[in-house]
């Protein structure tokens, strides 16, 4: 019970925040009988996402846009916020074109994370660190203050930090920008990042699965 209402508290909280990736306007929490009517319809077959594909998993929460055409999972406490992800409850409401999916450059980065940047390496690192990375010892304390200098461009303290490209917050000192702050607001294109970040910060961060040149906040 305490969990559900943490989640239920959190909802809310997004949907002050969150912005529909389409329309631009807010989003508010599905219901429970909007969201077992959108899985009655997508164990149908009925319903595609914005790029066209058929929407093939079952959602158990999600935020909708407020005109009730839009709708966005959650998945594993992640919102999907990329556009070409948003599940249409009108399937012929909008004229899709391709700059409705994924822009190939953006797939290219999203698959390599989720492929292979973000999967764990040698001693547990991650293969993105392992490949574009200095990681000898002799340069630990030079990589470690040039981390924390970012320090010295964040505010002290505050309710939200946004991470943009927040990765899965894969060093201390990158957890340790947010300390201060009340929530820490992770937006990523790679799913995997999102889910390895959760691991650090618990229910001190909201995960954005999103495209970063365009916030959905």
């Amino acid at each position: 019970q305490l969990v559900k209402k943490g989640v239920e508290r959190m909802n809310k909280q997004l949907e002050h925040i969150l912005r529909c990736p389409i329309t631009k306007g807010p989003l508010r929490e599905m219901k429970m009988n909007e969201i077992k009517e959108v899985n009655d319809r997508i164990s149908k077959g009925e319903l595609v996402h914005f790029d066209g594909t058929v929407v093939e998993r079952q959602i158990g929460s999600g935020f909708v846009s407020l005109n009730g055409r839009f709708v966005y999972p959650i998945e594993e406490d992640i919102v999907i916020l990329l556009q070409n992800l948003a599940v249409l409850l009108n399937n012929h409401w909008v004229d899709r074109s391709p700059k409705d999916s994924l822009r190939k450059d953006k797939k290219d980065v999203r698959d390599f994370y989720d492929q292979v940047g973000w999967q764990r390496g040698e001693e547990g690192l991650f293969v993105d660190a392992l490949i574009f990375e200095d990681l000898r010892p002799v340069s630990r304390d030079y990589i470690h203050k040039c981390h924390m200098r970012v320090t010295r461009h964040l505010k002290h303290s505050g309710r939200y930090i946004l991470d943009a490209a927040s990765g899965p917050i894969q060093y201390p000192e990158y957890v340790s920008y947010s300390s201060n702050f009340d929530i820490r607001i992770c937006a990523d294109i790679s799913f995997l990042a999102l889910k390895e970040a959760k691991t650090k910060l618990g229910n001190k961060g909201i995960y954005l699965l999103a495209d970063i040149t365009d916030l959905p906040l």
